[in-house]
């Protein structure tokens, strides 16, 4: 009799078993994801308050700038035509080109540009003479570039010789300068993470 008994509850102990196995299992993965979810919460705050503490932090103190580092008020104020001029005639003479005229025209510094003194230069010789001419010339000012380089073949001599017609701007110091605001801006660390 109590075989039998036995026997009639047990297909009913499987079954439970199951149940209560898997009502644990659903119960501990609930609970790890509270403590998940908690603890994402606890760091996105923590994070938000760091990031309020950056940014107070901050704006209390803007660094000043050093003028080093400022691209604008480190550029010369003027540039020399004489000196230029005197440049290329230095750099010309040991690679036989010759500096045939040198003008210069200087822009006003507007809301959106740097002044700059414009400066158009005719060159005679070998092309790599010239080339040479301008890079050493031109090693001596820091702010000056070539803007456009024109060549024509001067004739049919040996060696070829070549007209240069040469723009060259240099970027200068705007005469008014007003205060600069040398804070970064705040980086999203929420477009920082999803790179």
């Amino acid at each position: 009799m109590n075989f039998f008994m036995f026997s009639r509850h047990s297909r009913w102990l499987l079954p439970i078993g199951a149940l209560l196995t898997v009502s644990a299992a659903l119960a501990l993965t609930l609970l790890a994801h509270h403590w998940l979810a908690t603890a994402m919460r606890h760091e996105l705050a923590q994070q938000k308050a760091i990031r309020l503490a950056l940014d107070d932090a901050e704006k209390a103190v803007a660094p000043a700038c050093a003028p080093e580092f400022n691209y604008a008020q480190s550029l010369p104020s003027s540039v020399s035509l004489d000196k230029l001029v005197q440049s290329l005639q230095d750099s010309s003479k040991a690679l036989g080109v010759n500096v045939l005229s040198v003008s210069g025209e200087p822009h006003a510094a507007t809301s959106r540009t740097l002044a700059t003194l414009d400066v158009n230069v005719a060159l005679h010789g070998a092309y790599p003479a010239v080339k040479s001419t301008l890079a050493e010339s031109l090693s001596r000012f820091e702010s000056g570039a070539v803007q456009s380089m024109r060549f024509k073949r001067a004739g049919a001599t040996l060696p070829i010789a070549e007209d240069a017609s040469v723009q060259i701007v240099f970027a200068l110091r705007p005469q008014t300068f007003g205060p600069v605001d040398c804070r970064m801006p705040p980086i999203d660390s929420d477009a920082v993470r999803s790179k």
